[in-house]
């Protein structure tokens, strides 16, 4: 009773708001006290009693869970509000923004409660964040979604087509890229907004940028400016339709951003989409040559490079954190996907190199000699490096052992 009227006494004199939490009290004999009552009640040791007068005066038992859901009480307002989740590092959304992506992390690492699981769910949660377009800006998204409506291939925060470099929006079948520069990201990023433009042109691809006031003017002849004030929903329209117009698009597409503000805000980036026109084109390939190993240079019908786009593929399933789904992942093995090519060229060689063994009794050749178009004599020579720098498996060494491999011709 004397620790508990010296809380309720310092809660007073102090003006501690209910309900408060350890870091709210400053004196130190007092944090220990409530410390020492937590653990009590946590073993179910405390009597009601006291449980009640310590609730009366505005105690939490459990942090996290109390901030949890302080949380989770802003984020059910802005769904209700919005219809989405869809928050960014601006203003009075940069707190709930990385509170929703540790949220995605902990259900990854599988630390977080089911019943939190089923809470976020009826929010309207996205936990993969791959499918959604949570970079872009909502006039990126409103341009995004008018495009949609004409063209069926419209593409998002697209890494491709530039070989890593990310283009806003890309429309293959035009072959035109929309970027839109608010000043908020893109006020000291003139040089880097060149570089695009130089790099589109190089790559013949048709650049139309939405540039908002008060950004330096990017002065290339070749770099097509729409000027908008984001902010303006009216002059944001008229923008889209001037982009309509640059585009020649001639369909009677009608623009009202405020009846359609909900659809856009919550703007899906069709991942599955996405992958699904690729995979096609991959289809088609594989129709043809009966295989997936595709030349370097390799484009397909909606302007994709085949050989890249596998490439980010495998570095998607090696990576932990990869955009690659288990359905995905057995569409391109119902393909023959080959996830390691540097496993599938090695025992390509070896299966020469049996070829070679089972007729000539040796792997006795030299290093220039050539077997069916591949350099066997190279491939040879790079085994017995590998072996003298320590650099090869057993299990390799074990195979070329079989066929009579001799690792160290000088000697014999």
């Amino acid at each position: 009773d004397k620790m508990y009227n010296a809380l309720t006494d310092y809660i007073s004199i102090n003006k501690v708001n209910k309900p408060f939490l350890i870091c709210d009290i400053k004196d130190s004999k007092l944090v220990r006290w409530i410390k020492g009552q937590r653990k009590i009640y946590i073993s179910n040791n405390l009597n009601a009693e006291k449980i009640q007068k310590l609730e009366t005066i505005g105690l939490i038992w459990n942090e996290f869970d109390y901030y949890w859901n302080e949380k989770y009480k802003i984020a059910k307002t802005i769904y209700e509000k919005n219809g989405n989740l869809d928050v960014t590092l601006k203003g009075s959304g940069k707190e709930i923004f990385y509170w929703i992506r540790k949220q995605r992390n902990d259900r990854k690492k599988g630390i977080l409660d089911e019943s939190k699981i089923l809470l976020l769910d009826k929010i309207g949660m996205i936990w993969d964040a791959s499918n959604k377009i949570i970079h872009s800006s909502f006039p990126e998204k409103a341009i995004m979604f008018y495009l949609s409506k004409v063209y069926k291939k419209v593409l998002s925060n697209d890494k491709i087509t530039l070989n890593g470099v990310e283009l806003d929006i890309y429309i293959p079948k035009i072959n035109t890229a929309i970027e839109y520069d608010g000043v908020y990201f893109h006020k000291d990023r003139l040089k880097k907004d060149i570089n695009k433009c130089l790099l589109c042109k190089k790559n013949n691809i048709r650049l139309i940028r939405f540039r908002e006031h008060g950004l330096p003017k990017i002065n290339i002849k070749y770099c097509e400016t729409i000027l908008v004030n984001g902010d303006d929903i009216n002059e944001l329209e008229k923008s889209i339709i001037k982009l309509f117009d640059m585009l020649n698009i001639k369909s009677r597409v009608k623009v009202n951003i405020v009846k359609d503000s909900v659809n856009i805000s919550s703007l899906v980036n069709d991942y599955n989409s996405r992958f699904e026109i690729v995979y096609k084109d991959l289809e088609e390939y594989y129709s043809i040559y009966h295989n997936i190993s595709i030349p370097p240079d390799y484009m397909s019908s909606s302007g994709v490079n085949l050989n890249k786009w596998l490439q980010a593929k495998r570095r998607a399933f090696y990576s932990k954190s990869g955009n690659i789904s288990k359905e995905q992942i057995e569409k391109l093995n119902k393909l023959g996907m080959v996830w390691n090519p540097f496993n599938e060229s090695w025992n390509n060689y070896y299966n020469l190199a049996c070829d070679y063994y089972k007729t000539n009794h040796n792997l006795l050749i030299n290093r220039s000699f050539i077997m069916n178009g591949y350099k066997l004599g190279n491939w040879i020579h790079s085994q017995r490096n590998s072996f003298k720098n320590k650099k090869i498996s057993n299990e390799r060494i074990e195979l070329l052992n079989k066929i009579g491999m001799v690792w160290f011709v000088n000697k014999n």
